[in-house]
């Protein structure tokens, strides 16, 4: 059993990573919402990317008219969410392993660019953005489930069944995430559904296999004793 002292400080340090994909990912999900109740009558939101709510100049594109009447404070959201996921990707990144760790990173560092360089700034590198933040965060959260799934951990039936549920939540969260980008990437034209659909239902996809592993980590009590089961290079639960 490894010393408390010695997890003590990697146990503070992930919680508070946990703590800060809250925070990010809350920051995100308000600035969304309020930027569609805010957004011009003529915005598209099954049409539209979401992250055109911080185009300043109101663009037409694909036929559909962009405009937010408050993309500063949209940016600024996406800004400090970007910031609060890539510095949790830092805080859990020695107990979530280095698929979902990856995953963390890409997602931060994809808001933080959408942030920075709207659509109307720069198409290109807001595109980069656009790719790190729904297709590469997608393919890390089905990569951990993956990764994660062989060998599974020592233990009674009971924590090998409770690990596999999580396994395969996340697994189909994560499934259905890059399913989504896909369809998106394939534009009007050739999407199953409309690409403004296909993303948002990608994002919540993600957001909530994200909000399921830092609930996880905070939901555990020291009584279960000091092997972390989290630590998913090691003994995940």
């Amino acid at each position: 059993m490894p010393d408390p002292d010695q997890d003590e400080a990697p146990q503070g340090t992930a919680r508070l990573g946990a703590w800060l994909i809250v925070v990010g990912t809350a920051t995100f999900t308000v600035v969304w919402v309020m930027g569609l109740l805010t957004a011009s009558p003529a915005f598209s939101w099954h049409h539209s990317m979401i992250s055109d709510l911080g185009s300043h100049a109101c663009v037409v594109r694909n036929g559909y008219r962009m405009c937010s009447q408050h993309a500063a404070s949209f940016n600024l959201g996406l800004v400090v969410a970007g910031i609060a996921v890539a510095t949790a990707s830092w805080c859990v990144r020695r107990v979530w392993g280095r698929p979902l760790t990856f995953a963390t990173t890409s997602l931060g560092a994809g808001l933080l660019l959408l942030g920075l360089v709207p659509s109307d700034v720069s198409h290109g590198v807001h595109m980069v953005g656009a790719v790190l933040t729904l297709p590469m965060t997608a393919a890390g959260v089905l990569i951990s489930a993956e990764a994660a799934s062989a060998p599974l951990p020592p233990g009674g039936v009971a924590r090998r069944a409770r690990r596999r549920r999580v396994l395969h939540v996340r697994r189909s969260l994560g499934a259905v995430a890059l399913v989504a980008c896909l369809d998106h990437l394939l534009g009007d034209s050739g999407a199953v559904i409309p690409r403004g659909v296909a993303e948002a239902v990608s994002v919540v996809a993600i957001v909530t296999a994200l909000l399921l592993e830092a609930w996880r980590f905070l939901s555990w009590r020291p009584r279960q004793g000091w092997q972390l089961p989290w630590r998913e290079r090691a003994a995940p639960d």
